[in-house]
């Protein structure tokens, strides 16, 4: 949202707060900035309801806006909303308690509106939404019982399409060990068209390299099974066409979701005596991400990424190799890739898990991020360069200046996005504030959904971290980075996925990083820089060692001190955020692939 749309959303925020009358115009230009249901038209019925309630739902918003505090609702500030025709309030009542973490309660308000006698006449969309609410409430209750008997009650509501919905909400809900295996017990139990069975398949895949409880044999046989799947649907034929004779090579680039946060060096700094580069994407919409645009020699938008038309189109460019930059689950990649539509295909670096797909020749990918005893579960050859960054490189001005401060007393914390902040990391944080009582935790969290502040704040609360020694701050990308690194004495890496982009700003504004990786690809990413960077001492072998090397540092000024003033000066020299040589690195694993 741009500091305009801020300010109208905080505006919006004091004037409901002062007893102010929503419109339904009003509710709709403030809720998709705090809730994110921009696109989801299933919700208009019920806000249409809510935005001629008046003050009673003002002042449940009023509580529900600005939750930027580590405080909690308690459940004798609420009661049931018993009215005629009170569905739509009940399911606004509900979505506080659930942003509030208090679940229990939520289930209450749902509870209540499907016992009333207007439940049976309701619109479908408010039915459908108060489902989606209990099943979101009940399953971060840890209730797997009661998850399985609403599933029974939406399937027999005739409501499948929907339940595949719920789930597709539940992707940002941290709980990824029990979205697996409520994916799994949803298309066990029903009958499914295919095209939910492919939305089921993605799920699996999007959460498995955050579910804890994942090996990577277990990860990379989820990816597997997932190739097995896309290679038995209907693909186009595809056959490339023979190289030409040429004096560059040809390299096209399949980057569905474009991104400005991270960028590709290796475009902007390439070699165009050796290569031309073509983008495909699937962005129709200018925005910022579009500078990226001028560093190809040709952009050719497939929307929606029609399988057909984006391999047609691929085919026609005769291109010497495709490089992927997406991750496995972005809809339909995975044919297209399927169709062959070039003579070699290679993922590039942000690798969690194999693709599982025989027409990807190559994976290319930093040092150390996959363990030589474990690249057999990989179906890719892998083809490592002598550089340790995430697949897609930084470019320097993703970096920060560095700062001296030390903080005192000593404040612990992250800048992530929602989606890594989960309970291990609180257990990590909670055991380091037990060992140092001075210590304090600041959460920093990207682009949230409301009810994931109060995910964290009931684990918070589960692990007896005291209200006082917490501050949860949301929607952080409105406040520059350095900003909020400034208070930090220590970052904790996430986990099982760690921190990439993150890893490298916090190191070059000489703030220490602790990791602690596993065999998991997705965990090795900040131990990759710190290796590049030559400080091992901020790698931790096991979550004692993480925890006995956090509260060390933190009583330990000097060292602080000296990580403070050193780290910058280390990740400038590494040649790890030069774009020159990032360029190079991938212009080498380009033409290893192609066996030049």
């Amino acid at each position: 949202m741009t500091e305009a749309g801020r300010g109208s959303a905080a505006a919006f925020r004091d004037w409901v707060c002062a007893g102010g009358r929503p419109t339904q115009e009003e509710w709709f230009r403030v809720l998709p900035p705090h809730r994110k249901i921009a696109d989801a038209p299933e919700w208009h019925a019920c806000i249409a309801v809510a935005a001629a309630a008046g003050d009673q739902i003002a002042a449940l918003w009023r509580d529900l806006l600005p939750i930027t505090e580590p405080t909690r609702v308690s459940s004798s500030h609420w009661t049931p909303l018993p009215q005629p025709g009170c569905l739509s309030r009940n399911l606004l009542a509900a979505e506080v308690a659930l942003a509030r973490g208090c679940y229990d309660l939520a289930i209450t308000f749902v509870e209540h509106s499907l016992e009333q006698s207007e439940f049976a006449h309701a619109p479908p969309a408010l039915v459908d939404e108060l489902y989606a609410v209990y099943l979101a409430a009940v399953l971060r209750s840890g209730d797997r019982e009661r998850s399985e008997s609403i599933i029974d009650s939406m399937v027999q509501a005739g409501r499948t399409q929907k339940l595949i919905s719920v789930l597709v909400r539940l992707w940002n809900s941290h709980s990824f060990d029990e979205l697996i295996w409520l994916a799994e017990s949803v298309e066990n139990r029903i009958e499914l068209e295919p095209h939910q069975v492919y939305d089921l398949q993605r799920i699996r895949v999007f959460a498995a390299p955050l579910a804890n409880s994942l090996s990577l044999d277990n990860l990379c046989r989820v990816s597997r099974e997932y190739g097995e799947w896309i290679e038995r649907l209907p693909i186009p034929v595809c056959k490339p066409k023979e190289p030409s004779s040429r004096s560059r090579l040809r390299v096209g680039i399949l980057w569905a979701d474009v991104s400005a946060g991270i960028s590709v060096p290796a475009l902007t700094h390439r070699d165009r005596t050796l290569y031309e580069c073509i983008l495909y994407t699937n962005h129709t919409r200018p925005s910022e991400y579009w500078q990226m645009v001028g560093e190809f020699d040709a952009v050719k938008v497939i929307s929606d990424i029609d399988v057909a038309a984006a391999a047609s189109a691929i085919v026609e460019d005769d291109l010497d190799i495709l490089v992927v930059l997406d991750n496995l689950g972005i809809p339909n990649i995975e044919r297209v890739i399927t169709a062959k539509p070039a003579p070699k295909i290679a993922f590039y670096g942000n690798c969690l898990m194999t693709t599982g797909l025989r027409s990807v020749d190559a994976i290319l990918i930093p040092p150390d991020l996959i363990e030589q005893s474990t690249r057999s579960q990989f179906s890719e050859s892998i083809v490592s360069f002598d550089m340790a960054i995430m697949g897609s490189g930084y470019l320097p001005s993703t970096m920060i200046e560095p700062f001296d401060n030390i903080v005192t007393p000593p404040i612990i914390g992250t800048v992530a996005s929602s989606f890594k902040l989960n309970r291990l990391w609180m257990e990590r944080v909670a055991a380091i504030l037990r060992a140092v009582p001075e210590a304090t935790v600041q959460l920093d969290v990207y682009s949230p959904r409301l009810e994931n502040g109060g995910y964290l704040l009931r684990i918070a609360e589960d692990l007896r971290i005291s209200p006082d020694r917490l501050t949860l701050r949301l929607g952080v990308q409105f406040t520059p980075l350095a900003q909020r690194l400034a208070p930090l004495s220590l970052v904790i890496d996430t986990a099982p996925l760690g921190s990439n982009l993150t890893a490298l700003q916090c190191l070059s504004a000489g703030v220490p990083l602790l990791t602690c990786p596993d065999e998991r690809p997705g965990s090795r990413h900040a131990m990759t820089i710190l290796r590049a960077i030559g400080e091992e001492s901020l790698i931790a072998t096991s979550e004692e060692d993480l925890v006995a090397r956090a509260v060390a540092l933190l009583t330990n000024r000097e060292e602080l001190r000296r990580l403070r003033r050193s780290l910058p000066d280390q990740v400038r020299s590494s040649g790890i955020a030069d774009p020159f040589v990032v360029a190079r690195v991938f212009e080498s694993a380009l033409l290893a692939v192609l066996g030049r």
